[in-house]
């Protein structure tokens, strides 16, 4: 947890509170987020789900230096992400080069 945190508090008040356990509840947590979301992607027109769930990462681990708290990029952290979706979306012709 860093900053004042979001989800680690709320997971240490349920007892668990070992670092790695919480990485991989956030972890599924996400895979699941986007999990439901790509399937979507076929549904309608011009909807793309990119997966950004480890542009912040080295390793599989989050990299701090990219994030605010537990939930939020900071601006560094916002601008890789966009990067990457920019460049899908161009890939997809969904943006304009």
């Amino acid at each position: 947890m860093f900053n004042e945190g979001w989800v680690c508090k709320y997971m240490e008040l349920l007892g668990i509170d070992d670092e790695q356990e919480q990485l991989v509840l956030m972890k599924a947590m996400l895979d699941a987020f986007y999990d439901q979301l790509k399937p979507l992607e076929g549904e309608f027109d011009n909807f793309l789900v990119v997966d950004t769930r480890e542009v912040l990462s080295i390793e599989g681990q989050p990299t701090i230096r990219y994030w605010y708290d537990e939930i939020h990029p900071n601006a560094a952290g916002f601008k890789r992400v966009a990067e990457v979706i920019r460049e899908e979306a161009q890939a997809a012709e969904l943006w304009y080069s």
